[in-house]
């Protein structure tokens, strides 16, 4: 909130408490300015500017609802003052109360309906609430009415990406770089929209124009080497996160996707250590569990938790170290989703499977799964690949052999990953792209979805649906066991078919997760694994043709 400087009043000794008041306000020395503007407003109760300076120096000092009464009663004294609007609005959305805001901006707009800025704040006020129509009226109406046009295009463009309007938005952002082809802003987002949409030469160049205009901007630079990462440039991107690690030492995202890089290089020891920052990531879903974390040592016939983090798919991937450690002498305690519990109790090495609902308590020895790698020292020479480590239930796969039969060709389909994952519009597909295999003579499908989303209904009739009956991951793997070949995208059902030992295809986007690596049609995790790669982003045509030639081969051998 700016703050008010012009003399008030005559009065000389007012003058001097206003002036000892601003001064104290701008050095930081906020109890001070308050005590100045107190007797100020005691002075001259009815003088707006005193209630406005109290008002902002009371929100600042946490009192948030006695500043707003002080500013509101400014703005009844002044209420054609953009600037007191302002700094209520600013103190009322600081305090959660967004439609109160939005009241007194319309308040001000009844009166002054030409007045660009308070168009624009009721702008924002309207976006936060989720009115992107209204925000969008207000925007382009500020637009018309104010100078400031790249601040306002660029919240603009925000809307209508946040809208799924992303071709107005890109228009709106080259529009403010048009105006000033330095905006700094403009260019970072709009680096993160090209990048969010594929088109990684422009967002590199993008961020390499920002880069130069503030090379100390430790986000720019993160932003650079993820787009370098979703390219494949390897090498520069480790730069770009080296260059942002060195100008913000505790970046752990950067970290966290340096490790990435090295891993899908296969530089595993390198990879798993800077994995380890995940922890420290912004926005990473889990913490440790409570208790001793391990690191590496024999446990001599203790207990150690082994716990889940992250996908299902990760913890069907990495539960096979459960039997390194129980190797090491520990009685293995695995905690996973209960919907895992059944079929985790098979795999070796684990003495006991709990819910993740239930407690650990704090004292046992602990271990995340997925710092089994890191622990273990594993190199791509040394993955444990002993397949299958896990047991499909005889009676459950008698029953599902008595549904699925023998005829033809079984192939089990998946399309379409979790929706939550970050990644997930780049490795799903879509159910029309299976359509290809349905007309292959000698060929059955079966659809492995749990949950087809709405869109992808009704199945084809020559799609048979085991999803309603697969109640957990024991089911789900004596359906697999039942099949010949599973063809699915990047989701657990690969990972479990790949752990059970089963012929999996894998189809995987241009810029696949770190542990599919680079270039191969293999994968040394699961050897019954064959891997499909996207030659360019989106491009699942070509992979599905390359998959029927070879279904096609397959059944006629």
């Amino acid at each position: 909130m700016p703050l008010v400087t012009e003399t008030m009043t005559r009065d000389i000794e007012a003058q001097k408490l206003l002036d000892s008041g601003l001064e104290e306000h701008r050095a930081g020395r906020l109890e001070a300015a308050r005590s100045h503007y107190r007797n100020l407003l005691l002075a001259l109760p009815e003088d707006p500017n005193a209630n406005y300076l109290l008002g902002v120096v009371t929100v600042q000092l946490g009192d948030g609802a006695a500043g707003i009464l002080l500013l509101r009663q400014a703005v009844s004294m002044s209420p054609s003052n953009v600037e007191f609007t302002h700094g209520l609005v600013s103190a009322l959305k600081g305090s959660g109360r967004q439609r109160e805001a939005e009241a007194v901006l319309r308040a001000f707009l009844h009166a002054d309906p030409n007045e660009g800025r308070a168009h624009l704040e009721l702008a924002h006020v309207l976006r936060d609430r989720e009115n992107f129509e209204g925000a969008e009226r207000h925007y382009r109406r500020a637009l018309e009415l104010m100078d400031s046009k790249p601040v306002i295009l660029d919240a603009l463009a925000g809307l209508l990406i946040a809208s799924g309007r992303e071709d107005e938005g890109e228009s709106c952002f080259r529009q403010a770089l048009a105006l000033d082809a330095d905006r700094l802003p403009s260019l970072n987002n709009l680096g993160l929209l090209m990048a969010s949409r594929g088109n990684l030469d422009e967002a590199v160049e993008l961020f390499h124009r920002a880069i130069k205009l503030m090379p100390q901007g430790a986000d720019l630079w993160f932003n650079l080497a993820e787009t370098l990462h979703a390219r494949l440039s390897l090498d520069e991107a480790r730069e770009a996160y080296d260059q942002a690690i060195a100008l913000r030492q505790d970046f752990a995202i950067a970290h966290l996707h340096k490790g990435m890089a090295w891993l899908r290089e296969g530089h595993f020891r390198k990879g798993w250590e800077e994995y380890e920052w995940r922890w420290r990531a912004e926005g990473f879903p889990n913490t440790p569990a409570p208790g001793i974390p391990w690191d590496g040592s024999p446990l001599n016939g203790a207990d150690i938790f082994l716990t889940a983090e992250q996908g299902l798919g990760d913890i069907l991937q990495f539960v096979r170290y459960a039997a390194l450690v129980s190797d090491r002498g520990g009685r293995v305690i695995l905690q996973v989703p209960q919907s895992m519990t059944r079929l985790m109790k098979t795999v070796p090495g684990v003495a006991r499977v709990i819910p993740t609902t239930q407690p650990l308590g704090g004292g046992p020895v602990h271990a995340p799964l997925m710092s089994l790698p890191h622990l273990f020292g594993t190199t791509l020479d040394t993955i444990p690949a002993n397949i299958p480590y896990m047991k499909v239930d005889d009676e459950d796969a008698a029953i599902w052999r008595s549904r699925i039969g023998s005829d033809g060709l079984k192939a089990g389909v998946v399309w379409r990953g979790n929706i939550d994952h970050r990644n997930d519009a780049n490795r799903s597909g879509t159910l029309s792209m299976m359509a290809p295999l349905a007309d292959l003579p000698g060929v059955r499908l079966f659809c492995l979805q749990k949950d087809p989303p709405v869109g992808d209904r009704p199945l084809p009739d020559t799609m048979m649906d085991l999803g309603p009956k697969l109640n957990d991951f024991a089911q789900t793997a004596a359906a697999v066991s039942c099949l010949d070949l599973i063809i699915s995208v990047d989701t657990a059902v690969a990972h479990l078919a790949g752990a059970l030992g089963k012929p999996v295809w894998l189809l995987l986007p241009h810029s696949p997760d770190w542990r599919w690596l680079l270039d191969r049609k293999d994968s040394p995790w699961y050897p019954s694994m064959r891997l499909y790669r996207q030659s360019r982003r989106g491009g699942w045509g070509p992979v599905m043709d390359q998959v029927c030639m070879d279904l096609t081969d397959l059944v006629s051998k």
